[in-house]
């Protein structure tokens, strides 16, 4: 399936997120609200004219979307993954390790869950 939320990183909009929220995007990135997605969806995204940054209302609704086929910590991944390849987080860092570790961890839970 392609991806619901594309997201471009530059100096500008990392700066722009840093200096709303008081803090380095690192740091940022331990807020899972909503409210926070959104506000980096909305400063992040990608339109397919190539412009970068939506407003709030429509960043919620990319959101829903994405929902409706993903789940929130698989947005922060790719959140996080778009970071790294624009070079804002270490670059040795493996998104898809950590999506694959996830995957395995849900299905020892699921299995689990069945033998009970």
């Amino acid at each position: 399936m392609e991806k619901i939320i594309n997201l471009k990183f530059k100096a500008s909009n990392v700066d722009k997120i840093e200096s709303a929220k008081g803090a380095p995007i690192e740091n940022v990135l331990s807020d899972t609200t909503i409210n926070n997605i959104a506000f980096i969806v909305s400063n992040a995204f990608i339109n397919e004219d190539g412009k970068i940054g939506i407003p709030k209302a429509q960043a919620m609704d990319k959101i829903d979307q994405h929902l409706e086929h993903y789940d929130k910590e698989d947005l922060m991944l790719d959140i996080t993954e778009a970071l790294v390849n624009a070079g804002f987080l270490s670059r040795e860092l493996d998104t898809q390790a950590i999506r694959d570790q996830k995957a395995k961890a849900i299905k020892e839970a699921n299995e689990q869950i069945k033998n009970m």
